[in-house]
């Protein structure tokens, strides 16, 4: 019983994770253009990622930016940071206790 609300709790917080990303790429496309360009793939499968039907991220640039100290002008995109910092570390920490109960308990 446990394992399945720790599991459906992984879901939830991957599912939050990925709307907060889906919304902070729609803000950085928005407003701050040269990082979202550094941190997005330039054709994913040969089409544009203007024209692509979601943001092309380059994973391993995305978590370095979002666990960056980088000093912004603009306060939205550190709190958009603290929310996915939150997030993904919590969906890991999640994911070990899953672990745990589902081989040791």
């Amino acid at each position: 019983m446990i394992l399945m609300l720790i599991f459906l709790l992984i879901i939830g917080i991957g599912i939050l994770g990925i709307i907060l990303a889906v919304d902070f790429c729609d803000y950085l496309h928005k407003y701050v253009p040269e990082k979202w360009e550094e941190i997005t793939y330039e054709r994913p499968f040969g089409i544009s990622r203007k024209d692509f039907f979601l943001h092309p991220i380059k994973p391993h640039r995305f978590f370095i930016f979002i666990f960056s100290s980088e000093d912004w002008h603009d306060e939205n995109i550190p709190a958009y940071k603290k929310k996915l910092k939150l997030v993904i570390v919590s969906f890991f920490l999640f994911g070990v206790i899953h672990f745990l109960f589902s081989h040791f308990y």
